[in-house]
């Protein structure tokens, strides 16, 4: 052994019991700020690894293009066939076709956060095929995050054969300019 480590272990020794609980409180109190900071940062890894996934998918790739194809072969089941489909907002325009029965309904499921001031908001919709139901804005569920976005929901009726062209727009109530677009084609059988 050398000298300091013999002095080292002398003092272990020689410590009082209050000396040695100070120390392990310490260590828990340092426990629990990892901890904590561990979960404050945990969400925002997760955000950027989304962001990124999102970020990097080729069009028609990624988590939508999945769900679009098995709500459109008939997998949510609903009556006169119900498509669901679920887009991010990504600074730029992300187009999708669907196919559905007359008498069905489309979903769209849009990532929203009206604590930045952006929503979505319908641009027009071309053609007669479908028309608009409803549209609400769903807030996360408590996470404990403050300004987390939540969800648009739009929904939209089949109402006869033919195709539209449903556009919709994330911006700002004040700014022309849209920060992304949605842009869904509706192929009505």
């Amino acid at each position: 052994f050398s000298r300091q480590t013999v002095r080292t272990a002398d003092l272990c020794k020689c410590r009082k019991a209050s000396d040695r609980s100070q120390v392990q409180r310490g260590r828990r109190s340092v426990a629990r700020m990892a901890r904590c900071v561990w979960g404050a940062l945990l969400p925002l890894v997760l955000v950027l690894l989304a962001l990124i996934r999102a970020g990097s998918a080729a069009p028609g790739e990624g988590p939508e293009r999945g769900r679009m194809q098995s709500a459109a072969a008939g997998g949510d089941g609903g009556v006169g066939g119900a498509v669901e489909l679920r887009m991010g907002f990504t600074n730029q325009v992300t187009e999708k076709e669907v196919k559905v029965q007359k008498g069905g309904t489309v979903k769209l499921i849009l990532d929203s956060n009206p604590t930045t001031g952006y929503k979505w908001f319908l641009n027009g919709i071309e053609g007669a095929a479908v028309k608009k139901d409803s549209s609400e804005y769903t807030a996360p569920a408590a996470t404990g995050m403050v300004g987390g976005g939540g969800v648009d929901v739009w929904n939209f009726k089949a109402e006869q054969a033919g195709t539209s062209k449903v556009v919709l727009d994330y911006k700002r109530p004040w700014e022309e300019t849209p920060a992304s677009q949605a842009v869904v084609t509706v192929d009505v059988e």
